[in-house]
Parts: C-alpha cells; sequence; structure tokens
C-alpha cells in the first residue's frame, strides 16, 4: 500500500546518502 512505498522510499535514500558518505 501507500506506507510500503513510503517506507521503500526511505531506505533507498538513506541507503544513498550512506553510501555518499563513505565514498565521501
Amino acid at each position: 500500500g501507500q506506507i510500503a512505498m513510503e517506507v521503500l522510499k526511505q531506505f533507498r535514500l538513506r541507503r544513498l546518502r550512506y553510501t555518499a558518505r563513505r565514498r565521501l
């Protein structure tokens, strides 16, 4: 439903931020 989509979006954003920080 909508909650799943929101959670997935947040998780993906968090992972992208973590990866960027680790690369930097």
